[in-house]
């Protein structure tokens, strides 16, 4: 069974890591293109064309990377909710039995009360 998780958790590792090294193949060969474009030629134009055309594989192996880490840390937040209302749903049912148990007995003591102002009212008139 640990054997399981340990190449379950070496697997996560590994695609991790594949998935950072072809970012930065992507990347890091862009933002040396935007420098060369930049500081030897020095054309606005080219850069701005050239730009247009590789930004859209930049942002998706951006949108992909990070899409994938924001996805596995909201899948932990949205359990981790999950388990904070069950919990919550348990604790107002207990809070709400108690407050159904406390008003039964607030109406018994009214009665009881009622009750002795009436005996008391029954010996003050004789």
């Amino acid at each position: 069974m640990s054997n399981d998780s340990t190449n379950s958790t070496k697997h996560k590792l590994d695609k991790e890591k594949y998935t950072f090294t072809i970012a930065l193949i992507v990347i890091i060969p862009f933002m040396i293109f935007f420098g060369v474009v930049l500081l030897v030629f020095k054309d606005a134009i080219l850069l701005e064309k050239m730009t247009a055309l590789l930004v859209g594989l930049v942002a998706a192996v951006l949108g992909y990377y990070f899409g994938q880490r924001q996805m596995g840390e909201l899948n932990k937040q949205v359990q981790k909710a999950q388990v904070d209302l069950a919990t919550e749903n348990k604790k107002y049912r207990g809070a709400k039995e108690d407050a159904l148990d406390l008003s039964d007995a607030f109406d018994d003591i009214r009665k009881d009360l009622a009750e002795v102002k009436k005996l008391n009212e029954e010996i003050n008139d004789e």
